[in-house]
């Protein structure tokens, strides 16, 4: 049973199931991951991100995922998603808001909505030619910018490693035509092993 939050009562769609949303968030070299959790209530899987932005890091967050199926077998799917956050504005904290403000960031959120998925797919407009587009009237000015790209720490040679460490029974009950195949769930990756090289011969 989903628990009932004040303004937030609606459960996630019975396509996500039931469970937990979970960020973990690393914060840089010499710093200790942590783990933030919330429960699955929202309409979509933005939503309830959103709630854990609003629960967990309690900073006003605005979150549009996309996703783009393949137009055929061989183009793979395409998911993207851009974040707006209200940054605290003096030592970490936020200071009572004017009208003013207050308005920025509903505009702020209006104009992220109005972003489109063939503008968010077109692989010809870059991130900071999207921003300008949303908020060239606001005088926008990009102090930073930082590359990020998908990558899995999954490895060949540290799942060998694991099977290698297994008692040769269990191996031959995880067996299918003398192989094993294992799938990483994060990346998709599938990684294939003849029985020789986890049972000496």
């Amino acid at each position: 049973e989903l628990r009932k939050t004040s303004g937030e009562i609606e459960p996630a769609p019975h396509f996500m199931g039931e469970g937990i949303l979970a960020f973990t968030v690393d914060q840089g070299p010499e710093t200790e991951l942590y783990q933030g959790i919330v429960d699955l209530q929202g309409k979509d899987l933005s939503e309830c991100a959103m709630r854990y932005f609003k629960q967990s890091e309690q900073i006003e967050t605005y979150l549009k995922l996309y996703l783009q199926a393949p137009q055929n077998e061989s183009n793979p799917w395409k998911a993207a998603g851009v974040l707006l956050q209200k940054v605290p504005t003096k030592g970490g904290k936020n200071l009572a808001e004017d009208e003013d403000a207050k308005e920025t960031w509903n505009q702020s959120v209006i104009f992220m909505q109005s972003l489109q998925e063939n503008e968010i797919f077109n692989t010809q407009l870059s991130s900071e030619e999207l921003l300008h587009r949303l908020y060239h009237a606001d005088n926008l000015q990009i102090d930073q910018t930082k590359k990020y790209s998908f990558s899995c720490r999954c490895q060949r040679d540290k799942l060998l490693n694991t099977l290698h460490a297994m008692k040769p029974e269990e191996i031959e009950e995880m067996c299918e035509n003398n192989k094993i195949t294992a799938t990483c769930h994060f990346c998709g990756t599938t990684y294939c092993f003849d029985k020789g090289e986890l049972i000496a011969q």
